[in-house]
């Protein structure tokens, strides 16, 4: 067999492994959600949504329902879009950097696969609920919205231990499992308080926390092995 063939079809098997399926049929089955829900309740949407009410000098800020319709679903277009130019240029720094600071491929198609399998769920329920509560429905929309997101907290949570460079790391692998579990810790402790505090509050401090932890958790995985 010819070699350069070989290799070239290892290189479109791995570049196919590389894909994240998951995350694709996810964020097309949500866009195909979110397009249901716009068309099932078109009739009941108003004509002109109003965004902002008038105060002091400033007038009523309204938008034709195709904006809010549309708004979202384009979101997760365009996160489609900078996630994959983001791998393309990854791809294109890999060699450059040097390896304690490179993700493996592996980690990188979890990492990208993560985001589009938890992403555009989240979107999608917010895209109906403020659809819903548009057309006249009433939503406990704070608090759906931020049980959503403790289950993105904890989704992310376990991605953490996935992320790995491409050279052996068995202390930093500890401490993606310890961020791992206080992650998923926290995304659990926000999905109990969007119904039994503020949610808005909830929200708030689980995106600075969770923030927080991830930020530690890849900063010490990378820094802390070296002076083991």
């Amino acid at each position: 067999m010819n070699v350069d063939a070989e290799a070239g079809r290892d290189g479109l098997d791995g570049a196919v492994r590389r894909v994240p399926w998951a995350g694709v049929v996810v964020t097309v089955v949500s866009l195909i959600a979110m397009v249901a829900v716009a068309w099932a309740l078109w009739d009941s949407l108003p004509e002109l949504v109003t965004t902002q009410e008038a105060r002091g000098r400033r007038g009523r800020i309204q938008v034709p329902r195709i904006v809010l319709a549309a708004a979202l679903p384009a979101a997760v277009v365009a996160l489609a879009v900078i996630m994959a130019l983001a791998s393309v240029v990854a791809g294109r720094l890999r060699a450059w950097l040097p390896p304690a600071l490179v993700s493996s491929p592996r980690a990188q198609a979890a990492s990208t696969n993560a985001v589009f399998v938890l992403l555009p769920p989240f979107i999608t329920v917010l895209h109906t609920g403020l659809l819903l509560e548009t057309a006249g429905h009433h939503v406990p929309l704070p608090q759906v919205v931020t049980a959503a997101f403790g289950l993105v907290i904890a989704g992310l949570g376990g991605v953490l231990p996935r992320l790995r460079p491409t050279r052996p790391d068995p202390a930093g692998d500890r401490v993606r499992r310890a961020g791992a579990v206080a992650m998923m810790l926290l995304g659990a402790g926000c999905v109990a308080g969007a119904f039994l505090l503020p949610a808005l509050p909830v929200a708030v401090a689980a995106a600075y926390a969770g923030g927080g932890i991830a930020g530690l958790t890849i900063l010490l995985a990378r820094v802390w092995p070296r002076h083991r």
